[in-house]
């Protein structure tokens, strides 16, 4: 069973993302901010295959949080998800490691897990960007 650490400060999404990613037969990690992440990841990090991370958190940017977490857990693939990143910033982010992939808020449950199934799916990314 495939692991996913989900961080948004939003119970409300938080809890959505969780339900329907366990619906699909995945373990599910929560953090509602970018200091229980890092702690979860330092924790779980042999085991998470895939985090979900909110670009706008109280307490950390989601690309600076996606980069920490990707220092701690070898080979964790990363989805960004915000309603509000500029078009720039989601092409550098993507160029930047191809363990990174972005979703756009509002998205529908089925475009999400399609997007987790291939990220999962994809051959080990290459490290991120010094």
């Amino acid at each position: 069973m495939e692991t996913i650490l989900v961080v948004d400060d939003n119970p409300l999404v938080r809890d959505l993302l969780i339900r329907t990613i366990g619906s699909k037969g995945y373990s599910v990690l929560e953090a509602a901010s970018g200091t229980e992440a890092v702690r979860l990841a330092r924790c779980f990090h042999e085991s998470i295959a895939l985090a979900i991370i909110d670009q706008t958190l109280g307490d950390a940017k989601g690309t600076d949080l996606a980069a920490e977490i990707a220092r701690i857990v070898h080979g964790v693939r990363v989805l960004v998800i915000s309603g509000s990143l500029k078009e720039d910033v989601i092409t550098t982010l993507l160029q930047s490691n191809s363990a990174l992939d972005f979703l756009q808020k509002p998205f529908s449950t089925t475009l999400l897990c399609e997007t987790i199934r291939q990220m999962l799916d994809q051959d080990d990314p290459k490290p991120p960007a010094a």
